[in-house]
């Protein structure tokens, strides 16, 4: 479900995977032909914020397990899961599911809470994506900030840094660029006044995120209820 670049890379790899590729939806269920929902296949969604919760809403309806990668629709997320549960319904969802980000969740984790020995240090956080990419700053960006807010103790909430009037005790600043053709890099820094320390995550280009959200299918199937995908990985930190 939903045809963009991911939706693409997806079919492209699809036929690696022990999987039939039984329907490519672009926009919505509404206008499509649904024979295809009588197999009862998982789905994978990488479509649109707008259209996201009323994709969900249709699997869960349908019996559909799910694959969500779509992010910009955290608002709806506490109603959809209650749906999810009531309809004992099966969903995977995560801002990104790259093997290779899931690591870098699980060291900014690790490294957020050994920070909390070193006082001196203040943290910053940037990412940079393809023009073509509507939610700024970007889902996992958001993830980033959120797991390390959750381990250090000085900082209790984030904020894009245009928003702030000076950098602000206990907010994370964010900042994001829109570069052509830029897969994906995101990098926390943390400063002080005598050095500064790096951890960056850089995407070569969609093939892993693909190969991530495949690796979920596969995944969800075994599963029911509503999950994140660090669930999946258990890197721990």
């Amino acid at each position: 479900m939903g045809y963009g670049q991911m939706g693409k890379e997806i079919e492209a790899l699809a036929g690696s995977f022990p999987f039939e590729l039984v329907a490519v939806l672009d926009h919505g269920f509404e206008k499509a032909s649904l024979d295809w929902v009588k197999r009862k296949p998982v789905v994978i969604e990488f479509s649109e914020p707008e259209a996201a919760p009323n994709n969900i809403r249709f699997c869960m309806d349908h019996g559909l397990p799910m694959v969500v990668g779509t992010t910009g629709w955290n608002d709806r997320e506490e109603e959809l899961k209650s749906y999810c549960q009531k309809e004992n319904g099966a969903l995977l969802k995560g801002s990104n599911f790259s093997p290779g980000v899931n690591l870098f969740f699980a060291l900014n984790a690790w490294m957020a809470r050994r920070m909390n020995q070193l006082s001196d240090y203040r943290a910053t956080l940037h990412e940079i994506h393809h023009t073509r990419k509507k939610d700024a700053p970007s889902g996992t960006a958001i993830s980033l900030a959120q797991g390390l807010i959750k381990e250090h103790a000085q900082y209790q909430d984030w904020k894009l840094r245009e928003d702030m009037p000076s950098d602000l005790d206990g907010i994370l600043p964010v900042t994001y660029e829109r570069s052509d053709e830029v897969p994906g890099i995101h990098q926390i820094q943390w400063h002080s006044a005598d050095d500064l320390l790096q951890i960056k995550h850089e995407a070569y280009g969609r093939k892993g995120f693909a190969r991530g959200a495949l690796m979920g299918a596969m995944w969800i199937v075994q599963h029911k209820g509503w999950h994140d995908v660090s669930e999946m990985y258990a890197f721990g930190a």
